[in-house]
């Protein structure tokens, strides 16, 4: 008689942990800007067949609403997909507490957060010049992110359409009033001028992408111990110092190829 009273304990007891498995707790919204609306897909899992009820979200003071109240699970361990939707009316952060109720058994509480926002993104500069800088070397400079509008303005991504050119971070969060400065880099790989236009994809209702305009020349400097092929793709090559082609060595130089000295420095030869 003790044996059974043990077992049936354990099966109780086993049934009453066993609730629910959701994707999503909490359930958080990037900010977004106040009037427009985000939605987020929750997978919501029931270890056994009930109908789910979804309450304490929705009401007409709500910044959250939901695509059904309700889940039917016709099987245990059936998985259903609702939808959470956001909609922000003024800038400032939102809570609320989601209640899931089984007609049978289990209640968990979920929260779902978000911000509204009014942010307004300025940068620096419009456009940076990075000069002649010799090919394979790098140059940086830094620009600051501003957020002059209110909530966290998401800086998300910053892009380049020449990869020469490129940021040391592609994204970059920033609070009410703040400012964030990043670093912008040019390594030339080929010779001649280049441009770019660098972009900054934000929450700003207003202005969502900023461009900044970037140029700069990749030029081939040479000095030292040269050898291999200089080729027109690379020219002009600039001698800014004294350069020599070793004894055993060879330096051939391709036609239309232009060699412009620098200064007094010589090419010196004592190869082939």
């Amino acid at each position: 008689m003790k044996n059974k009273i043990i077992i049936t304990m354990v099966i109780l007891f086993s049934i009453t942990k066993a609730q629910y498995s959701i994707s999503h707790d909490p359930i958080s919204f990037n900010p977004i800007s106040v009037g427009n609306t985000a939605s987020i897909e929750v997978s919501l899992t029931s270890d056994i067949a009930q109908t789910v009820s979804l309450t304490g979200i929705g009401g007409e003071s709500s910044v959250f609403s939901l695509s059904t109240e309700s889940i039917v699970y016709a099987e245990a361990g059936d998985s259903e997909i609702f939808t959470v939707y956001f909609e922000p009316q003024v800038a400032q952060s939102y809570s609320e507490l989601l209640t899931i109720t089984g007609s049978i058994f289990g209640t968990i509480d979920v929260s779902i957060n978000g911000e509204g926002t009014l942010v307004e993104i300025s940068v620096t500069v419009s456009d940076y010049d990075f000069g002649e800088v010799s090919l394979g070397d790098s140059v940086s400079t830094t620009i600051a992110i501003d957020n002059n509008g209110t909530g966290t303005m998401v800086v998300n991504p910053i892009t380049s359409n020449d990869s020469q050119f490129y940021t040391s971070t592609d994204s970059v969060s920033i609070s009410t009033g703040e400012s964030e400065v990043i670093i912008i880099w040019f390594k030339p790989t080929l010779a001649g001028v280049h441009s770019a236009e660098l972009s900054f994809t934000s929450n700003d209702p207003n202005n969502p992408i900023v461009t900044i305009n970037l140029t700069g020349s990749g030029v081939t400097n040479v000095s030292g111990s040269v050898s291999g092929v200089w080729s027109i793709e690379n020219s002009p090559y600039y001698i800014v110092g004294e350069t020599t082609i070793q004894d055993g060595e060879s330096l051939t130089i391709l036609p239309g190829v232009t060699v412009l000295f620098n200064n007094d420095y010589n090419l010196n030869v004592y190869g082939a």
